[in-house]
């Protein structure tokens, strides 16, 4: 009959197995998903498979290092329409990552939602063709203009696959909406929300040291007018409630207040 450390010690020494196969699995996908060779990424290795798994949660791309660090910042900003009983209303841009980034323990802990979301939004983007990016560019807000689906139709006509520009347009939207109903729909109805992606280079690494350089000039996503959308079992209140927290500390310029 097995001794009493016996019994004790095969259930631990499963769960040390157990651990040790998910951290190698961990370890793996996340060197997987840094190869800079896409060839060898995407042929050799599983890339697919390390990217669905890193993304968002366990983003590695932070590029603090030489030789290739980080060149510029990437955000997202939103503004929204309203209507109440006096008619519509058009707010300001909003820099959504300077909000969420405007608490500084959110600053190092994770890359935040915004961050993500504009990353893989600016990509889908510039993977458009120029019809296609000037269909992104028109609105798109109901009543005669068309919602989503005939949005979706007039983008797929030109030729390129949509699947990753819908789905990351998708959830910056969903973001900017929770965000303006946040800040502006306690009164009135947010009837269409704008989403831009900006793209903000930094001073280039052979210009750092010298005295008075400027930043290159910023460029964005054109982007027109969208309906509001909310996915399923998202939590409005909580949202509201942290995104109004940020917003009151956040800095003046990133809030055009």
């Amino acid at each position: 009959m097995p001794s009493t450390t016996t019994r004790r010690t095969v259930p631990a020494l499963i769960v040390t197995v157990l651990v040790l196969a998910l951290a190698a699995v961990h370890m793996f996908f996340t060197a997987v998903v840094n190869v800079p060779d896409s060839a060898v990424k995407y042929g050799s290795l599983p890339g697919a498979a390390a990217d669905a798994y890193t993304r968002p949660l366990f983003v590695q791309n932070y590029r603090i290092f030489a030789p290739n660090p980080a060149s510029e910042d990437r955000e997202l900003w939103f503004r929204a329409i309203t209507r109440d009983a006096s008619g519509e209303t058009m707010s300001p841009w909003v820099n959504a990552t300077a909000v969420e980034l405007a608490e500084p323990y959110r600053r190092v802990l994770r890359k935040q939602s915004t961050i993500i979301g504009a990353e893989r939004f600016m990509a889908a983007h510039r993977a458009l063709t120029p019809e296609q990016q000037e269909v992104a560019a028109r609105d798109f807000r109901g009543e005669g203009t068309g919602g989503r689906g005939e949005f979706a139709q007039a983008l797929s006509e030109g030729g390129q696959n949509i699947s990753e520009y819908m789905t990351s347009g998708d959830y910056i939207l969903a973001y900017a909406t929770q965000a303006a109903e946040a800040l502006w729909g306690e009164n009135a109805d947010v009837v269409a929300v704008q989403t831009r992606v900006v793209y903000d280079p930094v001073v280039r690494w052979n210009d750092r040291m010298v005295e008075g350089a400027e930043r290159p000039a910023s460029s964005y996503t054109n982007t027109g007018w969208r309906e509001p959308i909310v996915f399923p079992g998202q939590n409005s209140e909580q949202f509201a409630r942290a995104f109004r927290a940020w917003y009151a500390s956040a800095p003046e310029e990133a809030t055009l207040r």
